[in-house]
């Protein structure tokens, strides 16, 4: 009995790992024949192809997971109680079918909304000069230094928000957040996000 279930277990591993190497293959397709993003939440959410909008579903789950819960970016708040001399910012969602078969959905804040001296003070983050990086590389083959390459997934949700800053409910919470109500809420960012004015100098200020 324990062999047919280990037997059993590994068919349905095999099974999952061909389905997720097809669903791979079919978005590089996709992004090869230079297929289009959806413009729209719905457009995601609802894709006519159940492979794209498996994809699409995931990504977008995984955006509102990692903003809700892991890096716990808002708080919902009643519109009611936003304060006379602030505006909400809109926001709205970007999503793009990556090379490598990544299903990317983004939520991102619309910062042109956003009111100098009230909804953001300064904006300045330092870059990196290009003169600099291709000196270090020349460096690090000349000397034979080791390299490692740091990816930071989501930089952006890890800045402290510096401002009292209000934001429309994000399209689709409702299906995460039963509470939430787009006719009466909104939220007040705790965290910077994605197309907030004040979001790369607060990363910055985070982690410099």
């Amino acid at each position: 009995t324990n062999v047919m279930n280990r037997g059993d277990s590994d068919d349905d591993s095999s099974e999952e790992n061909e389905e997720e190497a097809n669903s791979t293959e079919v978005a590089l397709i996709t992004v090869l024949a230079g297929g289009t993003d959806p413009n729209k939440f719905d457009d995601a959410w609802n894709h006519p192809d159940p492979t794209h909008r498996k994809g699409w579903r995931g990504g977008i789950s995984k955006e509102f997971n990692d903003m809700m819960h892991k890096h716990k970016v808002w708080r919902v708040v009643k519109r009611k109680n936003v304060p006379g001399d602030k505006r909400l910012v809109g926001c709205k969602w970007v999503f793009k079918l990556k090379k490598n078969g990544v299903y990317r959905a983004r939520l991102c804040a619309k910062g042109y909304d956003q009111i100098p001296g009230v909804d953001y003070t300064e904006n300045f983050a330092p870059v990196v000069n290009d003169v600099t990086i291709r000196i270090v590389l020349v460096l690090y083959k000349l000397l034979g230094w080791k390299a490692e390459i740091v990816d930071v997934e989501t930089a952006f949700l890890y800045g402290d928000m510096d401002v009292e800053l209000y934001m429309e409910l994000p399209e689709g919470i409702e299906l995460f957040d039963n509470s939430a109500n787009p006719e009466t809420d909104c939220v007040l960012l705790d965290k910077t996000i994605y197309g907030t004015v004040q979001a790369a100098r607060q990363w910055w200020k985070k982690f410099m």
